[in-house]
């Protein structure tokens, strides 16, 4: 009687990644619809926009990397692995039930998903710290601030939506600290989980998307003048103090800004033939840059909220995570279809004009985007979201043409083999 080996699963569960696209999808269609309605800053479809974009589409991609990323970092084998790939369902039916209380404002959904996202989070963390904290008594300086630099942001992580789910809470009994606390969750969220993460898993993925990494001094930089910035600009909120808060925010703004020179340095130098993740990682810094104008005018008094945090998630967070779905997404697809140890090179499954035409209207859809909300446009809104489906259906055309690549190859292998 013959056993078949079973397959272990795949390095980075594929699932989350799928619903990660099916919810920025629903983030355009959420847009488009604001700038039909002409609402968006501080609208309940506003706050369901914000949450399918930071919950559903760059937290759920960002937990299904880390399953790879940190043990990969560290060289230390992922603890209770089960557990962290099995969270993933927990955590995305608790994204819906927020994105969906918020749009059509029923509270005590959004409180339910925020319940089970709190959960999922905790299943998720009780993984992924486990392995850093593991990886902290290894005997190598670096893997041992890898360790700490991920320990730090996975805290801020739990905390951002242990706030948020207390916040929910507050929607249904009518709680005033809901909108005190709003701007401290948001910035948790934003500068604390998600920037700082991208700005440390970026310092080592892109030696693999542009052949050159933003250099250890300049990510120690970042990380530091963000962290810092953080904590004082929290401060400042809490006790409503604008000097304080102020001080924060420059130290924030200055480390976007050693963040910009150094991803420019990199690109600059980069040697890397595949074009597309460089090319988005070259957005993303346009954005950056912008990002910081829009952070600049709003220490300075102006109201430019909406735009900075548009110009953060969907523009310099979101082209990195778009960087990195076209090279390691379109790894991981090919490793799916051909075999567990295939070495295709991204660059020859991806067809090259749908990777254009998405790029060019994924950057339309974030100028767009970014403009509406500045100016209160709802005609900007609609074009934004319009052009943001129609670019997210480029790229699923392209990950589809991949994966019929890889099917080719797949064949082609075969019948080699066979004869």
């Amino acid at each position: 009687m013959s056993v078949v080996a079973r397959r272990p699963p795949p390095w980075i569960p594929p699932e989350p990644l799928i619903f990660a696209q099916a919810s920025l999808f629903a983030s355009w269609v959420l847009l488009f619809l604001a700038g039909a309605r002409g609402a968006f800053a501080g609208s309940p479809i506003g706050f369901a926009w914000v949450h399918a974009i930071v919950l559903g589409w760059i937290t759920s991609t960002a937990l299904a990397f880390l399953i790879h990323v940190l043990p990969t970092f560290t060289d230390v084998r992922l603890k209770f692995s089960r557990l962290a790939r099995g969270s993933a369902w927990l955590f995305q039916a608790g994204t819906v039930a927020v994105v969906v209380g918020f749009a059509v404002w029923i509270p005590r959904l959004v409180a339910g998903g925020g319940a089970a996202v709190v959960v999922a989070v905790a299943l998720a963390l009780t993984s992924l710290l486990a392995t850093a904290v593991s990886a902290l008594r290894s005997d190598d300086r670096t893997t041992r601030a890898i360790a700490r630099a991920f320990c730090i942001v996975f805290t801020i992580l739990i905390v951002t939506v242990a706030l948020g789910f207390a916040m929910s809470v507050g929607l249904i009994t009518g709680s005033a600290f809901v909108a005190r606390l709003a701007a401290v969750h948001g910035a948790l969220g934003t500068v604390g989980w998600l920037a700082l993460l991208v700005a440390g898993v970026s310092m080592r993925t892109y030696n693999v998307l542009l052949g050159r990494s933003t250099g250890r001094v300049a990510h120690i930089a970042t990380s530091s003048l963000a962290l810092v910035g953080l904590l004082v600009w929290i401060v400042g909120a809490l006790l409503i103090n604008p000097f304080v808060a102020t001080a924060g925010g420059t130290l924030i703004a200055l480390a976007a800004a050693t963040a910009f020179g150094a991803t420019v340095s990199a690109l600059r130098r980069a040697p890397a033939p595949h074009r597309l993740p460089r090319e988005f990682v070259s957005a993303a810094a346009f954005w950056l840059c912008v990002a910081i104008a829009f952070g600049i005018a709003g220490l300075l008094g102006h109201g430019v909220t909406g735009a900075l945090l548009v110009a953060v998630l969907l523009g310099w967070i979101g082209q990195n995570v778009n960087a990195h779905m076209m090279h390691v997404g379109i790894r991981l697809l090919a490793t799916l279809v051909i075999s567990d140890d295939d070495e295709t090179r991204p660059i020859e499954l991806l067809d090259r004009r749908l990777g254009v035409v998405s790029f060019a209207l994924w950057q339309i859809a974030v100028a767009c985007a970014i403009a509406g909300v500045t100016v209160s446009s709802g005609i900007l809104l609609e074009v934004a979201g319009a052009a943001g489906c129609a670019g997210s259906l480029a790229m699923l055309a392209n990950v589809a043409s991949a994966g019929r690549a890889a099917a080719g190859r797949r064949s082609a292998s075969l019948r080699t083999v066979t004869l």
